[in-house]
C-alpha cells in the first residue's frame, strides 16, 4: 500500500510568486520588499562586510581557500603576531565565514563556503575595472588639457 499523504506534505518554503507592478502598488508590496531588502542589507553588512573589512582577514580567507590551516601555519604565512591572527579568526568565525575543527591540540580552520572566494574575486575584478576606468578618464582629462596648449604652439 502506498504511503498516504505524500502530496499533503508542505514544501520547505513557499513557491516564489512573481508579482506584477499593479499588484505591488495595490498591496503595498513595494514597501514590504523595500523593508526586507533593507533588513538583508543590514544583515549582509553586519555579518559579512564587517568580516571582510580588514585586508588581513581577506588574506586569511585566500589562504584557507588553499586548504585547512592552523593558527601557527597562518601566523607563519602572514608574518603577523599569533594573537592578531587569532583575533581575525574569531571575527571570521563569528560571522560564519570560516569553520574550526579540532585535531588533538591543534584547531584547523577552513572556509565555511567557498563562494566567499568567488565573491571576493568578483569584487576585486570590479575594483580593477573601476580603477582602469578612472585611470582612463584621468588620462583623457590630461590629454584634453594639453590639447589647447599644443594648438597654441602650432599657431
Amino acid at each position: 500500500m502506498r504511503s498516504q499523504g505524500w502530496q499533503e506534505r508542505r514544501p520547505l518554503s513557499p513557491p516564489l510568486a512573481v508579482p506584477t507592478l499593479r499588484s505591488l502598488s495595490e498591496e503595498g508590496c513595494v514597501r514590504k520588499i523595500s523593508e526586507q531588502l533593507e533588513q538583508e542589507v543590514e544583515l549582509l553588512h553586519a555579518h559579512i562586510c564587517e568580516g571582510l573589512g580588514d585586508a588581513k582577514r581577506v588574506l586569511i580567507l585566500y589562504l584557507l581557500a588553499e586548504g585547512p590551516r592552523n593558527v601557527a601555519e597562518l601566523t607563519a604565512s602572514l608574518g603577523i603576531a599569533q594573537p592578531t591572527v587569532s583575533h581575525h579568526l574569531k571575527v571570521l568565525r563569528d560571522r560564519g565565514l570560516i569553520a574550526a575543527r579540532r585535531e588533538g591540540t591543534a584547531v584547523y580552520y577552513s572556509l565555511s563556503d567557498y563562494r566567499i572566494i568567488e565573491a571576493l574575486d568578483l569584487l576585486r575584478e570590479m575594483l580593477a575595472d573601476l580603477l582602469a576606468q578612472r585611470a582612463g578618464l584621468l588620462e583623457s582629462a590630461r590629454a584634453a588639457r594639453s590639447r589647447p596648449a599644443m594648438e597654441e604652439d602650432k599657431r
